[in-house]
């Protein structure tokens, strides 16, 4: 509801658009802060830079965002009317309207019920990377489900705007055990990119990158126990020179972990557990 024009004292209209958008994203993103500072949140009790807080609540806001029903049937539309072949020319169409999806504030605040949620902060320089290790549930090994990784980086780009791309640096990430490995394009858990959503060129545009992949078939993931889901986050200049190698990129980290079917075991008591063993090894 907002004011309205109209005779009374406190006249109220429904009302839609930009604006009531932008004040239920602020209230999300304020929330957000605050369960990542509040009790049991990963930044309990601290006070975290300004900047450091508005790079994890943007991942998280982008991270929890799904295509909603609209957004899938438009793409539907789009494709019968283009050509099953124009995927990319119907996703474009779809993300003029709807982006990366309506967010989920309850996602921006905690794990999925199925799942866990993990973020982080760094720095990093031109044609750096940096590795985070994402702990497997070892219940998860052997087990028939269909399972998704949501992963989602944001980052403080330099700007140049004498340049086209004005934009310096552009951030993504792969899954590699270590830097000098080939990407494992499967991310682990035999992983691929789910139809309903940006295409994976469309997330190099901005300032933010960020992709959904999923295992509905349902194959068995088979991994050792106190294996990592390793994502390499990469920095690489997209003006052709135009990105000091001295510049750091401050970026945030989100990766949730979900499966998809009921379970006998919590895979967030697993996930936690498993970092509280590397916390006291010093890992």
């Amino acid at each position: 509801m907002a004011a309205s024009p109209r005779t009374g004292i406190n006249a109220t209209q429904k009302s839609r658009g930009t604006s009531p958008a932008a004040a239920l994203v602020t209230r999300a993103v304020l929330q957000s802060a605050q369960a990542l500072t509040g009790n049991e949140g990963p930044y309990e009790g601290q006070e975290l830079p300004r900047r450091q807080l508005s790079l994890l609540t943007r991942a998280l806001a982008v991270n929890s965002a799904r295509w909603p029903e609209a957004a899938r049937n438009l793409y539907e539309d789009e494709l019968a009317q283009l050509g099953s072949s124009q995927h990319l020319r119907a996703k474009e169409e779809v993300c003029r309207h709807f982006g990366y999806g309506a967010i989920e504030p309850e996602l921006m605040q905690h794990s999925p019920d199925a799942g866990v949620t993990l973020v982080g902060v760094g720095s990093i320089q031109k044609d750096e990377a940096q590795i985070f290790k994402f702990p497997l549930p070892p219940s998860m090994s052997g087990d028939r489900v269909p399972r998704s990784v949501h992963t989602t980086i944001a980052w403080f780009t330099p700007v140049n705007i004498a340049r086209v791309q004005y934009r310096l640096a552009g951030l993504e990430a792969i899954v590699a055990d270590e830097l000098d490995e080939e990407e494992d394009k499967r991310w682990t858990l035999d992983m691929r990119s789910d139809g309903h959503g940006p295409d994976v060129r469309m997330v190099k545009r901005g300032s933010v990158w960020s992709r959904r992949l999923v295992n509905r078939v349902q194959s068995v993931p088979v991994f050792d126990d106190g294996e990592s889901l390793s994502i390499c986050v990469q920095c690489r200049d997209t003006a052709s020179g135009g990105l000091s190698t001295d510049y750091e990129v401050d970026f945030a980290i989100a990766v949730t972990l979900e499966i998809e079917a009921e379970v006998q075991y919590d895979i967030h008591e697993e996930v936690e557990q498993e970092i509280r063993i590397r916390l006291r090894r010093g890992d």
